[in-house]
């Protein structure tokens, strides 16, 4: 019984902890989102050569696009 408790035990905090996760990713995802929407903020990336993202970065930020406007 106590081996079922440990474990019982290390997958809440597992849970807890990739909850933790999802939450601090979609809010950097948010802040990436509203940097690239703003025109001041390309223009210094522009600036600085900076004028593609990371294939798995734009996928994330386009699908979170499309989420928010399914939202009623």
């Amino acid at each position: 019984m106590r081996a079922y408790h440990d474990d019982a035990d290390r997958k809440r905090i597992l849970i807890r902890r990739a909850e933790a996760a999802k939450a601090r990713l979609a809010f950097v995802t948010e802040a990436m989102r509203r940097l690239i929407s703003d025109s001041e903020f390309k223009g210094v990336l522009e600036e600085e050569g900076l004028i593609s993202l990371p294939e798995t970065l734009a996928t994330r930020l386009t699908a979170e696009r499309g989420r928010q406007n399914e939202r009623p």
